[in-house]
C-alpha cells in the first residue's frame, strides 16, 4: 500500500523539498560579470548572458555573448545532464563546436564539456554559491592549437 506523502516522516519531506531547491540552481538568466573574467591567453568579453529553462528532456540553454573585440557569439542546445553527447545550434560567431556534454552534481549539471568533431574542446566545471546566486565556471580548452584555462563568475537576475 502507497502512504500519501503528508503520512511520510518529516526529514522524508525535507529531503524531497531540498532535492527540487537544489535541482534548480542552474535555471534562470546568468550575467557575467566581466571583471572577474580571466583568460591564460588574453582574450576577453564585453558581454555574456547564459538563460537556463528546465524542459521535460533536461535543459534547454542558451547563450549570447559578446567578445571583447565585438564579435558576436550565440547558440543555443536542449540537453539531459546524462553524459550523453548533445548538438548545439549556432547562430553567431566563430563555430568552435558542435557538441555538449552535461554531467550531473548536486546542484544541477557539475561540468560542461564542448566537442566538436567528437574531440574536447573544453571542460568547464560548474560551482554554486551557497545562496545560488553566484555561478563559477573554471575551464580548460584548447583554442588554436592553445592549452587555455579561464575562469568566470556568473550572478543570476
Amino acid at each position: 500500500m502507497l502512504m500519501p506523502w503528508f503520512l511520510l516522516p518529516l526529514p522524508c519531506v525535507a529531503e524531497v523539498v531540498l532535492a527540487q531547491r537544489v535541482d534548480d540552481t542552474f535555471v534562470g538568466t546568468w550575467k557575467l560579470n566581466v571583471v572577474t573574467y580571466k583568460n591564460s591567453l588574453g582574450s576577453t568579453w564585453k558581454t555574456r548572458t547564459i538563460e537556463v529553462k528546465k524542459t521535460s528532456s533536461g535543459y534547454h540553454v542558451s547563450m549570447n555573448g559578446v567578445h571583447g573585440d565585438g564579435s558576436p557569439l550565440r547558440f543555443t542546445f536542449n540537453a539531459n545532464s546524462d553524459g550523453l553527447d548533445y548538438p548545439v545550434s549556432q547562430t553567431a560567431g566563430t563555430l568552435y563546436l558542435d557538441a555538449i556534454v552535461l554531467t550531473h552534481g548536486n546542484n544541477g549539471p557539475k561540468e560542461i564539456i564542448f566537442k566538436k568533431y567528437r574531440e574536447l574542446v573544453e571542460t568547464n566545471e560548474i560551482t554554486f554559491s551557497s545562496d545560488g546566486q553566484q555561478m563559477t565556471l573554471s575551464t580548460i580548452g584548447v583554442a588554436d592549437g592553445k592549452l587555455f584555462t579561464s575562469s568566470s563568475t556568473y550572478e543570476k537576475r
